[in-house]
């Protein structure tokens, strides 16, 4: 099996609840200035941390899939290994993404405390990144080439040419989404 987190329900502040099913495509419409990007942001922080206060949404439910043996099978996978930055990482093994590090030890706490209603913490950033309207705007653009086998991927199309499910998977939502191929 493997490990997976997803957002199954939002409260806005208006109090309607929305709920999401696993793979499901979520498409945020309306004017300049509605609160779409806030609630990105909103959705982004509240995942990562149960106490966040915001304005657009209020609370998220979320769902793990898999135990914490699943999760550090995943991590392997996905994540890099990083150099320890002390000794007790290097011992328990240390798991990397562009902007997060976290000990398996730590990632199995938060992967219990998450299924206990809390927010993901440090793992938040292995599966969710809240990417802002510049940063958006910049994944379109080409990314730079890097080597795989020795750095933490640098744009999204950096995890597709890593792991060809993820492609399969990518290409199916855009499929479902669109109804064309990428």
């Amino acid at each position: 099996m493997t490990a997976g987190a997803f957002i199954k329900g939002a409260t806005f502040s208006d109090l309607t609840m929305v709920s999401f099913l696993k793979n499901d495509i979520v498409v945020f419409v309306g004017p300049n200035n509605s609160g779409k990007s806030a609630a990105l942001a909103a959705l982004a922080h509240l995942f990562a941390s149960s106490d966040h206060k915001a304005q657009v949404i209020t609370a998220i439910s979320k769902e793990l899939i898999g135990d914490k043996e699943d999760l550090l099978a995943w991590l392997k996978v996905t994540s890099y290994v990083s150099h320890p930055v002390n000794s007790h990482m290097q011992m328990f093994g240390t798991y990397g993404t562009l902007r997060d590090i976290v000990s398996s030890d730590t990632a199995t706490t938060y992967w219990k405390m998450a299924g206990q209603g809390h927010g993901m913490g440090p793992l938040a950033g292995f599966f969710c990144s809240h990417l802002t309207t510049l940063k958006r705007l910049e994944s379109v653009n080409p990314p730079k080439a890097i080597s795989l086998s020795s750095s933490a991927p640098q744009h999204p199309i950096h995890y597709v040419q890593r792991d060809d499910s993820v492609e399969k998977r990518v290409s199916a939502y855009f499929r479902q989404a669109f109804g064309t191929e990428v």
